[in-house]
């Protein structure tokens, strides 16, 4: 890892993910599947590694709303949940 990824992580871990994800090709040639049986359980795997992702994100949008509550002298209730409902 070099130190634009570590940059990207550090300024938008969410968005680096999902690039590695779409970045990553799931049907490589070097490893064709044979049967059904196992492209079933390659796309159960995918489905879980994109909802575990999905979770990962709404925990990094909560914690940014803590920091932005914490770090602020002065928060708007209102703001904050309308900018949680714009994000969802």
């Amino acid at each position: 890892m070099d130190t634009f990824d570590i940059v990207k992580i550090e300024l938008n871990p969410t968005g680096y993910l999902i690039e590695k994800m779409m970045n990553r090709n799931v049907f490589s040639t070097n490893s064709e599947k044979s049967t059904l049986q196992e492209l079933k359980e390659d796309a159960l795997r995918e489905e879980i590694k994109s909802s575990v992702l999905q979770k990962q994100a709404k925990v990094e949008q909560e914690l940014a709303i803590a920091r932005r509550i914490d770090n602020d002298e002065k928060v708007e209730i209102g703001d904050l949940y309308q900018q949680k409902i714009l994000l969802k």
